[in-house]
């Protein structure tokens, strides 16, 4: 089978989505499927199975990491003489909206991954009046592909509130080599001045959708209470590092960390502190559990699903800095409670395989490309393209439930 991927960040470990696209795209390959990656910022990795495609781009005035695609007519040749059997669009920017619309000229069948929450990113930018033109886009782009994946249930009833019809699940996996409680460090902890001390962590982008103004204030409160000999340690790396340095002047600052130091740094922790409402997921909220940290989340957003299900955190009403700050200090202080949440956290991240979760979406893939190539519905696909008195896409739903392969892929 052959995969044509495109999406706005494919830079190994530089945020959570990347990282999950790095290990698709490794199962892919690893199963003898060929995977074309395209994409503004590239980590290449080498497979023969895997090729790549640098797409012309230039970075956000606001976050100048990440960048925007721009028109790249080169690319669709490219794709042309690909001839992918099935499409994936991660992004739905103008690259991939242009795919999108390749892909229909050419038939070829297009997955959509949600991987972003936009419009609450877009709010912390200034960017919030586009709320109402990108919740009305959305439903019109994701409606026309075969299925929109996105990685936790609350999104899935978000997308269906703004009237996707068609929404399945890949969830993520566990990395159990890097990210496990045998890894803690207590030379690290002596380096960080906490030997002792109850270690308070956040590890990912340094910037303020993360709701790092709430970390601050937590951090506030715990300096001014001292009722717990407390440290926070930040790892990460983003544009507001040096205004959190002034806010959080005895916080250690590790930088930008992956792998086995990424791994050593979360489980050398005692608790992590991840205030994000605009996670669709919090990959690393789960890899803190898997350390053997219990989690304190939002009720907003993607990361108290995982919360939730693994009983190894707190959820707390968003933007209730006392109720961050009481839910950090009492699991920190009765050390049953402490206890009970950490091995809630290992035992349930434990049988969460990335191999088998990503397996398990290259099922559905095969699955759809066995049903457009299946004869009688490709025929009835073509007659069909030809008649615009019927919805081409409800028929293909329709013919989905015929041949039993809907209840497959959701």
């Amino acid at each position: 089978m052959h995969i044509a991927l495109y999406t706005g960040m494919f830079k190994r470990n530089k945020d959570g989505v990347a990282r999950c696209l790095h290990k698709l795209v490794r199962t892919f390959a690893n199963h003898g499927h060929h995977v074309f990656i395209a994409s503004p910022v590239l980590s290449y990795i080498d497979h023969p199975n895997l090729s790549f495609y640098k797409i012309k781009s230039k970075p956000l005035f606001f976050y100048p990491d990440y960048h925007i695609s721009l028109f790249d007519f080169k690319y669709i040749q490219s794709i042309l003489e690909y001839k992918p059997d099935i499409i994936q669009i991660s992004t739905p920017d103008l690259i991939g909206l242009m795919l999108f619309f390749f892909a229909r000229r050419y038939r070829i069948p297009v997955v959509f991954i949600h991987h972003s929450d936009i419009v609450r990113v877009f709010n912390y930018f200034g960017l919030g009046f586009l709320h109402y033109i990108i919740n009305s886009i959305l439903p019109l782009i994701y409606n026309k592909a075969i299925i929109t994946f996105c990685p936790t249930n609350f999104y899935k009833r978000e997308l269906h509130q703004l009237g996707v019809k068609r929404v399945g699940i890949w969830s993520r996996g566990v990395d159990h080599t890097i990210f496990n409680s045998d890894h803690r460090d207590k030379k690290l902890r002596k380096k960080w001045g906490a030997p002792e001390k109850k270690i308070i962590l956040y590890a990912g982008r340094l910037v303020w959708n993360k709701r790092l103004d709430i970390l601050i204030k937590v951090y506030q409160k715990f300096q001014k209470q001292n009722k717990i000999d407390t440290q926070f340690v930040l790892v990460g790396e983003g544009p507001i590092l040096s205004t959190l340095v002034k806010k959080m002047p005895t916080a250690i600052f590790t930088g930008f960390l992956e792998g086995e130091e990424l791994g050593t740094a979360i489980a050398s922790g005692d608790l992590f502190l991840f205030p994000s409402d605009t996670d669709t997921f919090g990959q690393v909220v789960q890899e803190a559990l898997s350390c053997g940290l219990p989690a304190i989340v939002s009720n907003v957003g993607g990361c108290q699903e995982i919360v939730h299900s693994s009983r190894a955190g707190m959820v707390i009403s968003n933007n209730d800095v006392n109720a961050y700050y009481q839910a950090c200090y009492k699991t920190l202080n009765d050390s049953q409670l402490y206890k009970k949440m950490r091995q809630n956290g290992i035992e349930f991240t434990r049988h969460r395989n990335w191999d088998s979760i990503n397996l398990d979406l290259l099922k559905k893939y095969e699955k759809i490309v066995s049903f457009w190539q299946h004869k009688k519905a490709y025929k009835r696909y073509q007659r069909l393209g030809d008649s615009y008195r019927i919805n081409i896409f409800t028929e293909i739903q329709r013919l989905l439930k015929r041949y039993g392969i809907i209840q497959d892929i959701y």
